[in-house]
């Protein structure tokens, strides 16, 4: 029986640390923010890299929700 794979959790900035450290007490695999893009990164720019890695990101910017449907189609990965 093969297990599925888990999923890597992409945590933005905003989020901080504490939500790491318990990501990971459970037991997930994490990515930060900070370890890949600078921190004045454009939202557009890091999303487009981190859905072609299949990572889910997890963040509190509300800006990211209103990126454009167009922009989403053009930039984003959708997992099939």
């Amino acid at each position: 029986m093969t297990s599925e794979p888990r999923p890597t959790f992409f945590i933005d900035w905003c989020l901080g640390k504490s939500v790491s450290r318990v990501l990971i007490e459970a037991g997930a695999q994490i990515e930060h923010h900070g370890d890949h893009f600078a921190q004045n990164t454009p939202d557009i720019e890091w999303l487009q890299v981190v859905g072609k890695r299949g990572w889910v990101v997890l963040t509190k910017d509300e800006e990211v929700r209103y990126i454009s449907r167009h922009d989403r189609d053009r930039y984003f990965y959708t997992a099939p």
